[in-house]
């Protein structure tokens, strides 16, 4: 019905405009329905995590206390952002759900026009509506996390990219700068995202293009420098914009990692992994280390891990990538599949997820013509080059989140099919249909996941002080797998209970912890001395 009644308006800037705000317009909907039922939820009641941190330095910065006293350790676009919504709105978590609707409508909105731009209004009209219904996307509108911002910028930055590839115009190279230097400022690894432009400016255009690349240079440099300046006059040393790559390389590399978040025991998250890191670090170099020396000692423990045992290291790299193309958003600080399955919202409807995306983005690929591929390789390009930000690292629902600004107009061209073609409708039917049912499949759902989902609001509802409710949760992740809860969740359990007046409950949980962590007991010992040996 909305495609028809599109289609039927005879002026095609007309046409355009109306689609972009009809995609516009459905997808803010959808959204502040989302924020209303987010805070509605447990979660929607404080901050979690690198939430809470945004939002303590957001507070701190209103407070009087600037950008701090020593360099970024977390990207600081965000808490900048949300202190300037803090200043304006108060410290409300509702206006920040408002303002990522928004924010998220217009990423559908400059998705869309880049389809247009490129494929037609036809697959505008797809990629805006499976940007708008993409369920991670609507879910990034609850939290205050900086996933939303950073989609936004990059949007920008693919607008104004494809905008500079096709007419060579300075202030297109100039605008590109601008937005990627503040998609970097957000998501850090996006940095690697910076030669792609000059590579497709000079080999389309050659020397013409070297004016347009200087200012696109000038205006990444113009949005970067200033927090470099920032962290070498409050730590005497070079940051270009923060020091928490060297850890995260560890966390994807070490002996015990998956390929996912698989966190170390050992450092607290949050609000205190930065003290944390850093104190191990001073301990190891032996002496108070600057933050790029923090960095490059843990970036040097994962390196240690990759040399030690390269085919494991080989290993861990093809599932990360398996893990990147799974259709599962494997959770980081918030749970989407666990709050999809037990929170009353909208995201409980049948939504397009990446398995969805990625069929389409290959059936697209496979009947286009010559021309039309030729459309599809910048945004390939920046596709691949954004995978391979992520795999030194591990994947995790949000650091998989921004190739979908790429993936998702490539999946609208597969609406310019020419249906005369079919071999090619063929081939590419059944590839799209090989990628969904791979994407679909790996990883299988498994029992540590659901107890996992559990643990996560747990170890919220402890952090809230409601020892009753974290202890619902922590008994459903017992019961759904004893052995994926760590010992230091049951010792946390036994105290809740011991707050409670439960003396002979938070036995058990103590038991239970030395029962199924033996190798933990000196620890479990230390944390929760009430129980005599």
């Amino acid at each position: 019905m909305l495609a028809s009644s599109l289609f039927k308006i005879e002026n095609r800037k007309t046409r355009r405009l109306w689609l972009l705000l009809a995609v516009m317009g459905l997808a803010l909907g959808l959204r502040l329905v989302f924020a209303a039922q987010w805070l509605a939820t447990p979660f929607g009641a404080a901050p979690y995590l690198d939430a809470a941190a945004y939002d303590a330095v957001a507070q701190k910065i209103l407070g009087g206390a600037g950008l701090g006293e020593r360099a970024f350790y977390q990207s600081p676009l965000y808490s900048c952002f949300l202190a300037l919504i803090y200043g304006a709105a108060g410290r409300s978590l509702a206006a920040v759900a408002i303002i990522n609707a928004f924010m998220g409508a217009a990423t559908c909105g400059l998705l869309a026009h880049a389809a247009a731009r490129l494929f037609g209004l036809r697959a505008a009209l797809l990629t805006g509506l499976l940007a708008a219904l993409y369920s991670p996307f609507i879910f990034y509108t609850g939290p205050v996390m900086k996933e939303t911002l950073a989609l936004l910028l990059l949007a920008l930055f693919l607008g104004a990219m494809l905008s500079a590839l096709e007419s060579n115009k300075v202030t297109a190279g100039l605008l590109s700068g601008i937005w990627l230097g503040l998609a970097i400022l957000a998501r850090g690894n996006a940095a690697l995202l910076l030669p792609v432009f000059p590579v497709l400016a000079l080999v389309k255009w050659r020397g013409v293009a070297v004016k347009t690349c200087a200012l696109y240079a000038l205006g990444t440099l113009l949005v970067i420098l200033p927090v470099t300046l920032h962290n070498y006059g409050a730590s005497r040393d070079f940051v270009p914009v923060n020091y928490s790559g060297g850890f995260n390389f560890y966390i994807g590399n070490r002996a015990g990692a998956n390929g996912a978040n698989s966190y170390p025991a050992d450092i607290p998250t949050g609000l205190l992994e930065e003290t944390a890191t850093t104190h191990i670090a001073a301990q190891a170099l032996g002496h108070p280390p600057k933050p790029s020396e923090v960095s490059a000692y843990w970036f040097g423990r994962g390196l240690d891990a990759v040399r030690n045992d390269p085919s494991r290291a080989a290993e861990l790299t093809l599932r990360k990538a398996g893990l990147f193309f799974s259709d599962t958003e494997f959770p980081d600080n918030y749970n989407q599949p666990f709050f999809t399955r037990h929170m009353d919202t909208l995201l409980r409807l049948p939504l397009p997820g990446f398995a969805v995306a990625l069929g389409l983005v290959a059936f697209a690929w496979t009947v286009a013509g010559r021309a039309q591929r030729a459309r599809m390789t910048p945004v390939v390009v920046l596709a691949l080059v954004y995978l391979c930000s992520v795999l030194p690292f591990y994947v995790t629902d949000r650091y998989r989140l921004p190739v979908m600004i790429f993936l998702l107009p490539l999946a609208g061209a597969a609406a310019m099919v020419d249906f005369g073609k079919i071999r090619k409708l063929a081939a590419g039917l059944c590839l799209a249909l090989a990628c969904t049912a791979t994407s679909l499949s790996f990883p299988p759902a498994s029992a540590a996941t659901t107890a996992i989902g559990w643990l996560g609001l747990a170890d919220f509802q402890l952090k809230r002080k409601n020892d009753a409710a974290a202890l619902d949760a922590l008994y459903q992740a017992i019961a759904a797998s004893p052995r994926d809860v760590s010992a230091f969740m049951y010792v946390q359990g036994a105290h809740a209970q011991d707050r409670l007046g439960r003396p002979e409950k938070a036995r058990q949980l103590f038991e239970a912890a030395l029962r199924l962590h033996p190798d933990e007991e000196k620890q479990i010992r230390r944390h929760y001395p009430a129980v005599g040996p």
